[in-house]
């Protein structure tokens, strides 16, 4: 793959494009807000703070309403009694949820993928930045699985399974981007809305939240990207990409959740999965399939909506598309989007303004308070020459006093440690001794105090810790 200007990359082993002296000032400005924004949705899975996933959850109930699989008021659901059904239900929600999970580890190795052809440097520097978002979803989902289904993950989808290893082995760069960063981002952006919106696992729910925090952006890079460069194609290229993204749509519509793709669920419930196709295939139509695209937040519909307003549409392939929704009313849809998105965008900037207003209040506040504490201070070195070493200590003590009352009213307490046993969430053991006539693993001396915020903690005390597992007659660093 020789160097494509309209695509702004390299090939994967031209590295001598990328320490190229000019390349580096040649940075366009087309993603710095996206990467501005990076650090706004972090977020941790290893941090109950931001995700629980030792929640526990009663195996007796759906993680889905049972409406959500495919096979649900067919004649499969008649051969399952009550429990079956919620097994089936559950077997089917872990096979999303594996197959997303596949998914997420595409998007990390493309993302990566695309670190080493980019040119721009801008672009770069994101790509980077989804390679680590893609890995903690990676991570996230990874976790889910084991707490909800013992970690038993399916094996990837043959429909996803392909289009993600041809996505990430090809060297044409618009199924890259046109394919993972629009198409199959777009998918899994809608995937995680109707599980937001629809899983009865608050677990899920809250996961697939923060996920869509990530993936509202990478999303965005694709359309960014797409805006960038499609308006220059030539008019050969503009129909190869025009083409594939029919391809790979009418692929995923048809094929990504169907009964063969599912096949590895129904041996445990005495179903063979032809049968099951047969049954799902006669009660659910092309009409079905039409009245649900009709729903603005239907997946297919959002993808058909993406590729429209990037530009990829064209009258050749209207048509197809058209087949399943109404195109015209799917424009004014686009037109009321970017409006709603405009209002929101303009809105979180208010908000933005207003806590950094907020802010600047409490931290002028919180100065003029200090600022008293400083007078006494400076006065009680002002005196220092003609007052009595015991007058200077009771100074400084009501000083320190004041100082302390100013603090517990803006929530800073210190911590008590000494007598307490030790716990890792306030202290940070930096000796250990041996005192006998103390309780193992309490707390003999601080070095240093802690302080909590709000009653967490702000500032860990260092401390002395005893152990009476081994016998000294001094502390011991640990």
């Amino acid at each position: 793959m020789a160097t494509d200007p309209a695509y702004r990359t390299a090939d994967p082993d031209d590295f001598a494009a990328m320490i190229e002296p000019g390349r580096y000032a040649r940075r366009s400005s087309d993603f710095e807000e996206i990467i501005a924004r990076t650090e706004e949705h972090f977020w941790n899975p290893e941090d109950r703070d931001y995700v629980d996933f030792s929640a526990p959850w009663s195996g007796d109930d759906t993680i889905v309403p049972f409406w959500f699989v495919l096979e649900n008021n067919t004649a499969v659901w008649d051969r399952l009694d009550e429990g079956q059904r919620i097994a089936l239900t559950n077997e089917s929600a872990r096979w999303s949820v594996s197959n997303i999970l596949h998914g997420e580890q595409g998007a990390l190795s493309l993302s990566a993928s695309l670190c080493d052809i980019f040119l721009d440097p801008g672009a770069q520097e994101y790509a980077a930045n989804q390679v680590r978002e893609e890995a903690r979803h990676v991570h996230g989902f990874t976790r889910y699985v084991a707490a909800r289904f013992g970690g038993a993950t399916f094996p990837v989808g043959d429909t996803i399974g392909a289009l993600l290893k041809e996505l990430v082995a090809t060297p044409v760069v618009y199924k890259k981007i046109v394919g993972m960063q629009m198409l199959v981002e777009g998918l899994a952006m809608g995937a995680f809305t109707t599980l937001h919106k629809v899983a009865r696992d608050p677990l899920l729910r809250r996961l697939c939240q923060l996920v869509m925090t990530d993936e509202a952006f990478h999303h965005k890079f694709g359309k960014i990207w797409a805006h960038a460069t499609v308006p220059g194609l030539s008019e050969t290229e503009h129909a190869a990409v025009e083409d594939w993204a029919l391809e790979c749509f009418n692929l995923l519509l048809f094929n990504l959740v169907n009964s063969q793709q599912k096949r590895l669920i129904y041996p445990r419930f005495g179903l063979d999965w032809e049968w099951v196709r047969g049954a799902v295939l006669e009660a659910f139509t092309d009409a079905d399939r039409r009245a649900q695209m009709r729903e603005s937040t239907n997946v297919f519909r959002t993808l058909v909506r993406t590729l429209l307003g990037a530009g990829i549409i064209t009258e050749r392939t209207r048509s197809h598309y058209a087949a399943w929704v109404d195109m015209d009313a799917l424009s004014a849809e686009k037109d009321r989007f970017l409006r709603l998105a405009a209002d929101f965008d303009n809105f979180r900037k208010r908000v933005a303004q207003e806590s950094e207003r907020r802010a600047a209040v409490q931290k002028k506040a919180f100065i003029l308070e200090l600022l008293p504490i400083i007078d006494n201070l400076e006065r009680a070195l002002g005196s220092g020459q003609s007052a009595s070493r015991e007058q200077l200590l009771q100074g400084v003590e009501m000083t320190l006093q004041q100082l302390d009352r100013l603090l517990r009213a803006h929530g800073v307490e210190p911590e008590e440690s000494v007598g307490q046993p030790f716990d890792p969430r306030y202290h940070e053991a930096v000796a250990s001794r041996y005192e006998p006539s103390q309780p193992d693993h309490v707390i003999l001396e601080t070095f240093q105090r802690g302080y909590r915020y709000n009653g967490e903690s702000f500032r860990p005390a260092k401390v002395v810790v005893n152990d009476l597992s081994k016998p000294e007659t001094s502390d011991s660093a640990e």
